[in-house]
């Protein structure tokens, strides 16, 4: 009996001592396992992470130097739309201009005749000059005159 005891001290020992040795281990598998799920975890990240900060450093750069490219590409548009217009407006001021200058204009507008001319052919030369000016100047579409001291009024080029 006493040897049957002995055994089974000795047996619930060992298994006692299995047992503590087993939770021993595995506490030390647990403690790897967590270490290595750690590492595994800070790996995948920062290979993951990686190409993320490496594309959006690329993404920001390429961002700003598109930006910077559209905004030169629109001011230059702007610029050569501000030449065009500019120019167009130029033409129609030079038109006041020469209309204040022109002979036909101010011999008719004085009531008298230029030199070697008749009021009537005056008339002739400036509608003609007229019609060379809407012809010239795609923004003019009528041109129309009108002199106070001889009540002539020049509407599409016929005078009343």
């Amino acid at each position: 009996m006493f040897s049957e005891l002995s055994m089974l001290s000795k047996l619930s020992l060992r298994k006692r001592g299995v047992i503590m040795f087993r939770t021993k281990k595995n506490k030390m598998n647990s403690n790897k396992n967590s270490r290595i799920i750690w590492k595994w975890i800070l790996s995948y990240t920062g290979v993951l992470l990686l190409p993320i900060l490496i594309c959006s450093f690329y993404y920001f750069h390429s961002y700003n130097v598109l930006e910077k490219r559209i905004l030169s590409n629109q001011h230059l548009i702007l610029e050569n739309y501000r030449k065009q217009v500019d120019s167009v407006f130029y033409d129609a001021l030079n038109l006041s201009n020469y209309l204040q200058l022109n002979k036909y204009i101010s011999s008719i507008a004085q009531g008298k005749s230029s030199f070697g001319s008749a009021p009537a052919l005056d008339r002739h030369y400036l509608r003609d000059d007229l019609k060379l000016l809407k012809i010239s100047n795609s923004l003019i579409q009528q041109i129309n005159v009108f002199f106070s001291r001889s009540r002539l009024y020049c509407y599409r080029f016929f005078f009343f």
